[in-house]
């Protein structure tokens, strides 16, 4: 095997070392500006590996021209890609000016175009020009590389920190190695013995991708400090947060911080923590203090950016490589102290209440206990709320509490009996699902209601196995209770965690997933037994709406086969006749049941019924078209009626339908306020509002073809 032969196999295998290790390294961190760098340094090299690997092999100068002006892409930008990454790695404010930038990229970019354009076989390169290009070229890569070199040397002698210290010692070395075996082979030797050694700057630069790998793998080169330090953190806490580099400066706001600050992280990038606070407390966070231990202050004074003031208590952690113990920045955890300070508050007023009115020390005592009490309990329960229960999860005993299972349970129908019957209703049925709960759940289970209809179960020391014969007991307990003609449902989602590997976040999430999940296929048919009892119940409460409703939907039912209606669309309009007043579940039995006129403002009240009624049914996709009728169901003909005065038919065909069987029923039967019509009175009036209230075509059908009437004025009918 040739020499050429074995620097060809050299190249290739150079070339996919430079590809593995750019790629490798870009994938920690594809959105940082320092790793696409070094991708791109990694491209150069293999480009020009690659070229090379076939360019010792060339056969005519028309071959070693080709893969030589292949190879230019790298040799004439690895230099360039070299001083731009470690401008970016020593955070040199030269990167941050664009026309420094153009300046140092421009040289690579002459050199490439002149070493494609102006060299190679049967081109005749002016004399001028080639010593312009050898020379430039050298000047170009070797005061590129050598500043390069001096800025990561002065980048680690400047720095205090150890391990800053020991990743330039490492990358000051395995980069002037291959640019002294360079100058040597290319310049100094051939120079003194006359011998024309071959390229080989792209094999000697796989000894500094080698030291970077070094510091890569052993001191977290290209991970930046804030990314390691914000793991640490949503380990630890759920506070407000703020972490800073090791020189004080601040990389990064949670979420919460900005939102009870009102800075844009932008605003408070690279200030010192002092910058949020008043300028007596600027002071107690001093570099040296905090590199020296921990901090905590309490009932400290951050300035938000409308120059008002949150109190708050501040902790300050280091946070320190574990290998070289060296402080690579700081987390400030600041929590939210109004809180303690409502309670501080309370407790004073419970001091003065005492030597007001001389109580004694025990009942001070029970009444700070009920503060307590009811900050960590659910008013309307009694069972824990979400303060204690998030207190609690941070206080999770992975030693002796595995298996851990965490169940989320969630009540159904809530928003319909809110809707139906009243918030008071919905808190009722909320009392017994917990009472179930609790009673169904074991000793050391935590039960804890987190929202509106949604409930927590903590248990400790519970396999999967377990947790599902608790829940099953739970829903068997529920199927036994009701609350008036409600019957309780409920449904559960859970998770277990089995070791400590888990999050407690990613068990939350799910648990509340399978709950979900559970409750899309439970709540349809949940809900259609709801819309049954609320109709039930508005039946129960007024016997004339039961028979009024069941004689719309006869009537609307005949209009419909009249009409030659399908069978989907004649059982369709059967069905919201029936349904076409269960908004009036709402309504006051006073006002429905009232013997006299009513108030304006008790028909206003009787004129909600529609909304209600479609909002109702609006929760079963089933019945939403439905729910549109109802709606509708009082608009007239005119656009005089309510609730969006629809015009004409601009109105559904169905409820102008339901608008005229209603009308006629109202209008033959006994009300509380009067007497039944006669039909012939009922008739004329249909007859008489036909084209202001009702659909007069529909008006003709419903008197001569349902009826069985004729039509002989404006104002009368026959048999």
């Amino acid at each position: 095997m040739t020499i050429h032969s074995l620097l060809s196999a050299f190249s290739l295998l150079a070339a996919v070392i430079y590809m593995s290790f750019g790629i490798y390294t870009y994938r920690q961190s594809p959105q940082s500006r320092i790793h696409q760098s070094f991708l791109l340094l990694c491209l150069s090299y293999s480009i020009w590996s690659f070229a090379y690997a076939f360019a010792y092999l060339a056969q005519d100068a028309f071959a070693f021209s080709f893969w030589n002006k292949l190879a230019a892409l790298g040799w004439c930008s690895f230099s360039t890609l070299i001083l731009y990454l470690v401008l970016l790695i020593t955070e040199n404010p030269l990167v941050k000016n664009r026309g420094i930038k153009f300046i140092i990229f421009l040289p690579g970019f002459v050199f490439y175009i002149l070493a494609v354009f102006f060299f190679g076989p049967n081109l005749e390169t002016p004399a001028q020009v080639v010593k312009f290009f050898y020379a430039g070229d050298f000047l170009y890569n070797f005061s590129y590389l050598l500043f390069a070199i001096a800025l990561l040397f002065k980048w680690g002698y400047a720095s205090p920190h150890i391990r800053i210290k020991k990743q330039s010692r490492i990358l000051v070395i395995t980069s002037l190695i291959p640019f002294l075996l360079n100058l040597m082979t290319q310049t100094i030797l051939p120079a003194l013995l006359y011998i024309d050694f071959p390229g080989m700057g792209q094999l000697y630069s796989l000894i500094m991708i080698l030291g970077v790998f070094v510091v890569v793998t052993r001191y977290n080169f290209f991970k930046l400090p804030e990314s390691i330090i914000m793991q640490e953190i949503m380990n630890e806490t759920l506070d407000m947060v703020i972490v800073a580099d090791q020189e004080g400066r601040i990389r990064k706001v949670s979420s919460q911080m900005k939102a009870l600050l009102g800075y844009d992280a932008d605003e408070v990038m690279d200030h010192t923590l002092g910058f949020l606070f008043r300028e007596g407390d600027q002071g107690k966070f001093d570099l040296l203090q905090m590199k020296n231990r921990d901090l905590k202050y309490t009932d400290i004074e951050v300035i938000k950016k409308d120059k008002g003031t949150l109190p708050v208590n501040v902790v300050c952690k280091q946070i320190k490589d574990r290998r070289l113990q060296d402080v690579i920045g700081f987390v400030f955890i600041l929590q939210d102290s109004r809180l303690v300070n409502e309670l501080r508050q309370k407790n004073e007023e419970l001091f003065w209440e005492k030597e007001r009115y001389k109580l004694s020390l025990q009942s001070v005592k029970e009444k700070q206990e009920k503060i307590e009490y009811l900050s960590y309990h659910d008013q309307l329960t009694g069972l824990y709320n979400r303060r204690f229960l998030e207190e609690k999860l941070t206080r999770i005993d992975f030693n002796q509490d595995l298996p851990l299972t965490i169940t989320m349970a969630d009540v159904n129908g809530l928003k319909l009996v809110n809707d139906s019957f009243g918030h008071a209703y919905g808190d009722l049925l909320i009392r017994k699902v917990a009472e179930v709960i609790q009673e169904g759940c074991r000793q050391d289970d935590v039960v804890a209601r987190i929202g509106g209809d949604e409930f927590i179960i903590l248990m400790p020391r519970t396999t999967e196995l377990e947790a599902r014969r608790v829940i099953k007991g739970l829903k068997a307990m529920a199927l036994q209770e009701k609350i008036g003609a409600f019957e309780l449902s409920v449904s559960f989602g859970y998770e277990t965690m089995e070791t400590s590997e888990k999050s407690i976040r990613e068990l939350l999430k799910k648990a509340e997933d399978y709950m979900y999940k559970n409750k899309l296929s439970e709540s349809p048919s949940i809900r259609s037994n709801t819309i049954d009892t609320i109709i039930k119940t508005l039946h129960e409460k007024n016997k004339r709406e039961e028979q009024h409703s069941h004689r719309v939907s006869e009537l609307c039912r005949k209009t419909a086969t009249e009409l030659d209606c399908s069978n989907d669309e004649i059982e369709e309009l059967k069905t919201v006749g029936l349904l076409h007043d269960i908004g009036k579940i709402v309504i006051s039995e006073a006002i429905l049941n009232k013997p006299g006129k009513l108030r304006d403002d008790e028909w206003k009240e009787i004129e909600r019924h529609p909304e209600i009624g479609y909002r109702l049914l609006c929760t079963i996709k089933e019945m939403s078209e439905m729910a549109e009728y109802v709606l509708a169901h009082h608009e007239r003909w005119d656009g005089t009626g309510y609730p969006k005065a629809l015009k004409g038919k601009e109105i559904p065909l169905q409820a102008r339908i339901i608008a005229i069987a209603d009308a006629y029923d109202a209008m033959i039967s006994e009300r509380s306020y009067r007497q039944a019509l006669p039909e012939e009175v009922a008739v004329a009036e249909l007859i008489k509002n036909a084209g202001t209230q009702f659909d007069p075509e529909l008006v003709k059908v419903f008197v001569e073809k349902v009826l069985g009437k004729k039509i002989y004025s404006e104002s009368g009918c026959v048999n």
